[in-house]
C-alpha cells in the first residue's frame, strides 16, 4: 500500500464469474461489507501470530491507519470492478446507482451526476415517473446536487 502498487484481488474463474454477478445484483451490499473489515478482528492460524502482526502494525502505522489504507485500496479495487461491470451492463440501474454512490462517497461528484441522470432516465422510461424506484432516483440526484451546492438545479 505504501509503495503505490494497486491492490488486485485474484480468484479462480468460477468465483470471478460469481463475483461479477454479485457486483451487478448486490453492489451496495459488497461496498457495505468492505467497511466492516478490521485488522484487529482478523483470524490467524495461531493466536501468537495475530499478536505478533498486531504488535508490528502498532509499531509502524498503527491498526487504525492500516485499516483505512486497506479499505481505501479495496474500494479502489471495487471501483475498477464496478466500472467494468457497468461497461458490461450499462442498463442495470441498480448497479449504476450503487456505483455512483461509491464514487460520491469518494468525493468524485463530477463523475456521479451523469450516472444518476442516466439511471433516472432509464427508470422513468422503464417504470414510469411515479414508480418508487424512479422517485428514489430523483432523490439520489437531488442529494448529489445539494452536496454540490446546486440544489436550485433540481427539477421539481
Amino acid at each position: 500500500v505504501e509503495r503505490g502498487i494497486p491492490l488486485e484481488v485474484a480468484m479462480p474463474a468460477a468465483q470471478a464469474k460469481d463475483f461479477r454477478l454479485k457486483l451487478i445484483l448486490e453492489f451496495d451490499s459488497i461496498d457495505s461489507a468492505l467497511s466492516k473489515i478490521a485488522l484487529d478482528e482478523a483470524e490467524a492460524t495461531k493466536p501468537e501470530d495475530k499478536a505478533n502482526i498486531l504488535r508490528a502494525v502498532g509499531n509502524s502505522v498503527g491498526v487504525g491507519e492500516l485499516n483505512m489504507q486497506v479499505l481505501r485500496e479495496l474500494r479502489a479495487c471495487l471501483v475498477r470492478a464496478g466500472g467494468n461491470a457497468l461497461a458490461a451492463e450499462p442498463d442495470h440501474w441498480g448497479l449504476t446507482i450503487g456505483f455512483g454512490r461509491l464514487l460520491q462517497a469518494q468525493g468524485r461528484l463530477d463523475e456521479v451526476e451523469p450516472l444518476l441522470r442516466r439511471a433516472l432516465e432509464g427508470r422513468e422510461n422503464q417504470l414510469g415517473a411515479s414508480h418508487p424506484k424512479t422517485l428514489a432516483s430523483v432523490d439520489n440526484l437531488a442529494t448529489l446536487l445539494k452536496a454540490q451546492g446546486r440544489l436550485g438545479e433540481a427539477e421539481p
